[in-house]
């Protein structure tokens, strides 16, 4: 065959043959949709802020308005957190969810582990509101009193409010040498103790015997203020160091002379609330 009669061959034969479809494009499968994790509750006994049993290995910082959960673990398990304070400052701590068969405490210590308040109810729930004159650590400790359980946790929350103080009459006063006074007779001298470790010490002039009574009130709810009286020399003669709202001694003074009267805070401290005080002589 020649060389034209072989080419046209080969056209015939491939106009004949059925046409190819080109290959269909691949559909794109739709990626799953991941189904949400289930939260999971706190497992029991699994304590998130330990060790916390000392204020060495407090937990913290606490954020105000955050509520923390957690456990104790047994009769022994004492919870220490840490909270701080940029000035003064009203600081109300809430400790909810103590089991039904438990007994849990709640205290307040400012940075030297000084007690500043407590709640030491039978309640299910232990409440502290206390003004904070100092910027500063503040430390919460929860400590078991009664039982302990590792399946329920309790709630602990607190708040932050500030404060603005007060202007702390008669300052300053705070050693014998520079004693306010002296004092009258019958006047009610009202002011304040600016933090944990102030003191006010008022002088008092008697003329002859007699017997003076002295009278601390309007205590700060949720302060406790001791009363003291000493002589000339800065010895104790008497004091009032009970739990109520008032203090009072009562005292026949036979030497005519300087005294010298003490006002000091055994727990807590108030800018913006006065204690009152009132002598009077007969």
């Amino acid at each position: 065959m020649g060389r034209l009669a072989a080419l046209a061959a080969s056209l015939l034969l491939f106009s004949g043959c059925a046409s190819v479809a080109p290959p269909a494009t691949p559909t794109a499968t739709p990626a799953p949709i991941p189904t949400p994790a289930t939260p999971t509750p706190l497992p029991a006994g699994h304590d998130l802020y330990e060790p916390n049993d000392s204020l060495e290995t407090a937990y913290g910082p606490l954020l105000a308005e955050q509520t923390y959960s957690a456990f104790v673990l047994h009769e022994l398990d004492d919870d220490y957190y840490w909270f701080d304070v940029e000035g003064a400052s009203l600081v109300r701590i809430e400790l909810e969810g103590i089991p039904a068969a438990a007994d849990y405490d709640l205290w307040l210590y400012d940075r030297a582990g000084k007690t500043l308040n407590v709640s030491g109810s039978q309640e299910a729930r232990e409440a502290i509101q206390q003004e904070l004159t100092e910027a500063g650590r503040y430390y919460i400790h929860v400590e078991p009193f009664i039982g302990f359980s590792a399946e329920q946790p309790y709630r602990l929350r607190f708040s932050l409010e500030p404060i603005v103080p007060a202007e702390d009459t008669y300052e300053p006063n705070e050693t014998r040498d520079i004693a306010f006074g002296p004092i009258v007779f019958g006047e009610v001298y009202r002011s304040y103790l600016a933090s944990p470790d102030d003191m006010d010490i008022y002088r008092v002039e008697i003329a002859t015997p007699g017997q003076i009574t002295i009278e601390l009130s309007e205590i700060p709810v949720g302060m406790d203020y001791d009363l003291y009286l000493l002589d000339a020399e800065g010895v104790e003669i008497d004091y009032s160091v009970g739990l109520e709202g008032t203090e009072r001694i009562q005292r026949r003074l036979e030497v005519p002379g300087i005294y010298f009267i003490t006002v000091q805070s055994y727990a807590g401290s108030s800018v913006s609330q006065p204690y009152a005080l009132k002598v009077t002589f007969e």
